[in-house]
């Protein structure tokens, strides 16, 4: 029988732990309202980034088929929730996008068809009322034009698409192009992971207690193995502080790959200029110590490969879309990808100059 005096005691050390925790966590708050200047009640920890994807042999990762929120896809894995069958139906065109995150992203708020080549397609449905249109947003967080090249021979051939359109630049730069350690295959910078959860995953959130979310937070990133997905938003490597023109050969190849290999299956190639505020001054923790010493560096490699995606198009003789400029309003802060009325302005301003490939000839 546990008598009076045990009972007050057990009573006294709990409410001593609670009065602890509960002074703890106004700290930790009051650290990060002062740092921040962010209030909130309750924090809810989003899906691990990493698990949105999947390994796969010949891209590194794919999205997982079947995602919501701020990487939906449908049960082929293409961006948004169209759903898609590989057979193509008569009378139908297929447009297949081909880039990084600044093709792939949604708005959230606004569905999961609110990525540019959607709003570029419900345009061409809006216009074109006599024709049919489905889109494969093929684009994925941190491909560059080899992981699209691989994903386009190896499946996007099997939807039998009837336009490609290519919108890629930056991942190359900023993932392969300047890296100390560079390789003309990309194996400098392609690190495959397993993209799994461990067991700290499982671990139930507490949304009112922001210390038991910040220490959660902190044993999931240190214990899970993230691949690729993880490394370009957190990168292990070292930059160049000049520019090298040789670098510039394997984006050529990987882009010259995707134009020949759609021309070879009847698909029509459209290459697109990539766009971003120049104005803007790109920082990431790509960027650790004095991010200007890499500007120039970075915008070399950006106008370069601009100009090579010119000469791919020239030389196959498809077009090359230059849609441009487009100032600071139409980007968020990190001044590459668009916000919601730059995804709209840049899907109407690409429908004003492709609508000619679907206007019936007179």
């Amino acid at each position: 029988m546990i008598n009076n005096e045990s009972y007050s005691e057990f009573w006294y050390y709990l409410s001593v732990l609670f009065l602890s925790l509960s002074l703890i966590e106004v700290c930790v708050r009051a650290i990060y309202f002062f740092k921040n200047k962010n209030f909130f009640f309750l924090l809810r920890d989003p899906k691990p980034k990493a698990l949105n994807f999947k390994p796969h042999p010949y891209c590194l990762y794919v999205k997982r088929e079947n995602n919501t929120g701020v990487y939906p896809s449908n049960s082929h894995g293409f961006v948004g929730s169209t759903e898609i069958e590989i057979k193509k139906r008569v009378g139908v065109l297929r447009l297949y996008f081909a880039g990084g995150s600044t093709t792939e992203e949604i708005d959230e708020l606004h569905g999961p068809n609110s990525h540019w080549p959607a709003l570029y397609t419900r345009l061409l449905t809006e216009k074109f009322k006599s024709k049919q249109f489905e889109c494969l947003n093929a684009a994925c967080a941190g491909y560059t034009s080899a992981e699209s090249l691989s994903d386009f021979v190896y499946r996007g051939v099997d939807f039998s698409p009837d336009y490609l359109f290519i919108y890629h630049n930056i991942n190359d730069v900023w993932t392969v192009q300047m890296l100390k350690e560079f390789s003309s295959d990309y194996a400098c910078a392609r690190l495959p992971g397993k993209l799994r959860m461990p067991w700290l995953g499982k671990t139930p959130q507490i949304p009112a207690s922001f210390t038991y979310q910040l220490i959660r937070r902190r044993l999931l990133s240190n214990f899970m193995h993230k691949g690729l997905i993880y490394s370009i938003a957190q990168p292990p490597w070292e930059l160049i502080d000049s520019f090298d023109e040789s670098r510039l050969r394997p984006f050529k190849r990987n882009i010259s790959s995707l134009a020949s290999s759609a021309l070879n299956r009847g698909c029509t190639p459209v290459i697109l200029k990539w766009e971003h505020d120049p104005t803007t001054l790109f920082t990431s923790s790509l960027y650790l110590g004095d991010p200007v010493s890499y500007r120039k560096v970075y915008e070399r490699f950006i106008k370069e490969n601009n100009e090579i995606l010119r000469e791919v198009a020239k030389e196959y003789n498809i077009d090359f879309v230059d849609i441009g400029p487009f100032n600071t309003k139409f980007f968020q802060s990190d001044g590459m990808h668009f916000n919601r009325i730059g995804r709209l302005e840049f899907a109407c301003r690409l429908f004003e100059s492709t609508k000619k490939y679907f206007t019936n000839p007179a």
